[in-house]
C-alpha cells in the first residue's frame, strides 16, 4: 500500500479519480487500476491490503477503469467473491461500480466514493484516431483538501451564521460537511476535535434548551 494514498492528518491536498472508504483508514485510487487482496508476504504485490482472513485470496480483486464505458469496475478474482450493495459477485465477473456503492470481501466492508460531476463524453473518433486522452475526461477529486481554518474558526463560522447564533454539535457538523467537502470523506477524527473546541475554548458557551425548543441535545453559542 502505497502511503501517500492514505489519508493524511496535515493539510496537503490529495488528487485521486475515486477513495475507498474502510472502517480505519482511506485509500485514495490515484491509478487507473489497483490491486485488494490479502498480503501473506513482504514481497506480495497487493495495493490494498485486506486482512489476513484466510477468505481473503492474495488477488482478490481488481478495480479499475473502463475507458469505453467511462466508468469503474470491480472484477472479482478470488474464490469466495465479494458483495456490492449486498449483491453477491462471483470469482470472474465483473460488476460497475457508482459513487457510495458499499462493498465487501469477507469480513472487510468498504464503501467506493467518487468526486462531484461527470466525466465529459468521450468522442468515438478521438479515440479511433489516438487524439483522445482518456486521462483528461476522468474526473479528479479536488475537494479533499483540508481547509486551512482551524477548528476553532469552523465553529465560529458555522454557530455565527445561524439566525439564532447558536447551534447544536449536529448541527455544527453538518454545517461544516455541507461547506467544506473535505470532512465528508475523511475519517471521524475530526468530530472529536471539535468536541474537544467547543469544551476546552472558552469562546464557546453551552446553552440549554427553553422549554418551549423541542429536540434533545444543548446548543452551542459565541
Amino acid at each position: 500500500m502505497d502511503p501517500e494514498a492514505l489519508d493524511p492528518d496535515g493539510g496537503l491536498p490529495i488528487s485521486a479519480y475515486a477513495k475507498l472508504e474502510f472502517e480505519q483508514f482511506s485509500f485514495f485510487i490515484q491509478t487507473l487500476t489497483l490491486l485488494l487482496g490479502r498480503k501473506a508476504k513482504p514481497g506480495d504485490n497487493v495495493d490494498v491490503h485486506l486482512g489476513a482472513s484466510k477468505s481473503i485470496s492474495r488477488n482478490h480483486a481488481k478495480i479499475h477503469y473502463h475507458f469505453h464505458a467511462s466508468a469503474w469496475e470491480i472484477e472479482v478474482l478470488g474464490k469466495n467473491g465479494a458483495f456490492v450493495n449486498e449483491r453477491y459477485v462471483g470469482a470472474g465477473e465483473t460488476f460497475p461500480l457508482h459513487n457510495e456503492d458499499k462493498l465487501q470481501i469477507a469480513e472487510t466492508p468498504f464503501t467506493f466514493l467518487l468526486p462531484e460531476g461527470a466525466a465529459p463524453p468521450i468522442d468515438p473518433s478521438a479515440l479511433a484516431h489516438g487524439d483522445f486522452d482518456p486521462l483528461m475526461a476522468m474526473p479528479v477529486i479536488a475537494s479533499f483538501q483540508r481547509p486551512q481554518a482551524s477548528y476553532a474558526t469552523l465553529i465560529y463560522n458555522a454557530i455565527t451564521s445561524h439566525p439564532n447564533k447558536k447551534m447544536t454539535l449536529a448541527q455544527i457538523y453538518n454545517w461544516i460537511c455541507i461547506h467544506h467537502p473535505y470532512y465528508r470523506y475523511v475519517m471521524n477524527g475530526w468530530q472529536n476535535s471539535i468536541r474537544h473546541n467547543l469544551s476546552l475554548n472558552k469562546a464557546f458557551m453551552k446553552v440549554t434548551r427553553t422549554e418551549n425548543e423541542p429536540g434533545k441535545g444543548a446548543f452551542w453559542a459565541v
